[in-house]
């Protein structure tokens, strides 16, 4: 018996039902493996480091929040996100409010991949007991961290080797292998997976993501630290209206090096708070 995790489904976020929707600037490496095991930890310092970039996902806000980080080699690119997911933010990214509810002491002891299924075993501190939103955080983490290769189209999760039927004492329900769809309570409105936390950004920048905004309009701007807001717009996303689609928008701005802000959100445009900013998005970038 496999994970499943009886959640609300979110609609056309990554690779739900095995249908890649890839929404990077840069292809995800392909985990040229298909039995492997722990070894050692890739960079955890943040960004790309000098190897292949890989995205993590932590957690800000009750949702999940990706981050970069970089794998040593093609042949270990799945091992080492998963095992420098398990390592937790760094403290630049814990000042930016990124977290993780995965359990601490949690190790990688394996994953495998075939037929488009990951399955990931860990040790037992992983299965620690928490409150339905906690696990379904730690779930997702392994899930969007695994799914970005486009191998993997669904996740399996093993306990010390053996199949999980729940995990932490939770609602979760053995089953098939789970896709991204099965997270949309702990998906934002408004997913950002480029640019990364973090990263070195110069005009014209390509912003991805996946969002699920009333009518699939999305506002996007960029501040820097010297001019104040250098761009200011919207777009429409594929997704609308509760259903996540994929997002890919193309922007030239001018700005000073330094420090700055890509922010993306929906405007509210209820009766009681028409103009306020809803599910807004703040990802930390350095303007080169």
């Amino acid at each position: 018996m496999l994970l499943a995790i009886s959640l609300v489904s979110l609609a056309a976020c990554g690779n739900g039902d095995g249908d890649t929707a890839d929404s990077s600037t840069t292809a995800a490496p392909d985990p040229n493996e298909s039995t492997t095991t722990a070894s050692s930890a890739p960079d955890t310092t943040g960004g790309s480091g000098g190897g292949i970039p890989v995205t993590i996902y932590f957690t800000r806000d009750g949702k999940i929040s990706p981050a970069g980080r970089s794998a040593t080699s093609s042949d270990t690119v799945a091992r080492d996100a998963l095992t420098a997911l398990l390592g937790g933010p760094d403290d630049r990214e814990v000042g930016w409010d990124l977290g993780t509810a995965i359990p601490e002491g949690t190790s990688l002891l394996g994953v495998e991949i075939g037929d488009g299924v990951g399955t990931v075993d860990l040790s037992g501190e992983f299965d620690a007991t928490g409150d339905s939103l906690s696990v379904s955080l730690r779930a997702a983490q392994i899930v969007f961290t695994l799914t970005q290769f486009p191998t993997v189209d669904r996740v399996a999760l093993e306990i010390e080797g053996e199949p999980v039927e729940s995990v932490g004492g939770a609602d979760v329900l053995a089953g098939s292998p789970v896709t991204r769809d099965a997270f949309g309570d702990v998906t934002p409105v408004i997913l950002v997976e480029s640019p990364l936390p973090g990263a070195t950004i110069e005009s014209p920048i390509t912003v991805t993501g996946s969002s699920a905004t009333f009518e699939g309009t999305v506002r996007i701007a960029i501040t820097d630290g010297d001019r104040g807001t250098v761009y200011d717009s919207f777009f429409t996303s594929t997704g609308a209206n509760g259903v996540w689609g994929p997002f890919e928008e193309t922007v030239e701005f001018q700005a000073t090096t330094g420090s700055g802000t890509v922010s993306l959100w929906e405007d509210d445009v209820s009766s009681d708070g028409p103009g306020a900013r809803r599910n807004q998005v703040d990802v930390p970038v350095e303007i080169g």
